[in-house]
């Protein structure tokens, strides 16, 4: 059995309880002479700061670094594979031979989908984002709305809306609008938000020219660079639900690093 430092511990528990991002790195393979033991841990938290230890030296710097950034941009899980060869340390004196494979693990991360506007798409899309393990919240200025059991609902004027949101790293925002200047107004209000994904209900056409106005009104050509639109990987979706799972799968592979995280078409 591995001993588990007590701090690492309480990093663990503090990530799963409140979001607070850090990455688990554990020694998960050794070859030869190194400076490590199958098991080890250690945490590290957005800062560099670490508890625990994976052997120290230039290893325990690699490891630091990949995970400072895979917090930077989201990254579930990567393998290090280090050697401790004379000819590959780089300088650093680790001529003590042998390899080391450390699994890192990021945890804390939010799993949210936001969802502006509770139409038949947005709430197909809530059902689904459910069901997938996230939690959803939705944006609706209109009266009466009603959702799912579970789910959130922000019923403010847009240019609240970011007030009582916390568009963060882990969070994949969904436009869908019952109007496409409407969803522009959405697209505009996000620009420089920190969501991990942001897609736009739209033709390619209609988003050709809502991009006319939103560039026209200032609005950065970063920003729209990043927008997924037409929304949802390409299955020939009609319904729905269909467009809904089209969607999620997008957000799902943009999410585990199998999708792009710019805009998927040039506008």
């Amino acid at each position: 059995m591995t001993e588990v430092n007590g701090d690492i511990l309480k990093s663990l528990e503090q990530a799963i309880n409140h979001n607070s991002l850090g990455v688990l790195c554990t020694v998960v393979g050794k070859n030869g002479s190194t400076p490590c033991r199958v098991g080890a841990k250690m945490w590290v938290d957005p800062e560099g700061s670490i508890k625990g230890t994976v052997g120290g030296g230039d290893l325990e710097q690699r490891t630091i670094s990949m995970a400072l950034e895979m917090i930077s941009s989201g990254t579930p899980h990567r393998i290090l594979e280090y050697r401790l060869d004379p000819g590959e340390s780089g300088g650093t004196g680790l001529i003590c031979g042998g390899a080391t494979s450390v699994f890192l693990e990021l945890l804390g991360r939010r799993r949210e989908v936001v969802i502006f506007g509770a139409g038949h798409v947005g709430q197909a899309v809530g059902t689904i984002a459910s069901f997938c393990g996230y939690s959803v919240t939705f944006w609706d200025d209109r009266q009466g709305i009603k959702t799912a059991e579970g789910t959130r609902v922000v019923n403010v004027p847009l240019e609240e809306a970011l007030a009582h949101l916390d568009l963060v790293q882990g969070v994949s925002v969904v436009v869908c609008t019952w109007g496409h200047g409407k969803d522009g107004d959405v697209v505009k209000l996000l620009d420089g938000c920190g969501a991990s994904y942001i897609g736009m209900l739209s033709s390619k056409t209609k988003a050709a020219k809502l991009w006319e106005r939103l560039r026209a009104e200032g609005v950065s050509e970063e920003h729209l660079s990043r927008i997924h639109t037409p929304i949802g990987l390409s299955i020939g979706a009609g319904s729905p639900q269909e467009i809904a799972i089209s969607i999620m799968a997008e957000i799902i592979a943009v999410e585990s690093g199998k999708g792009s995280v710019g805009c998927p078409s040039t506008l």
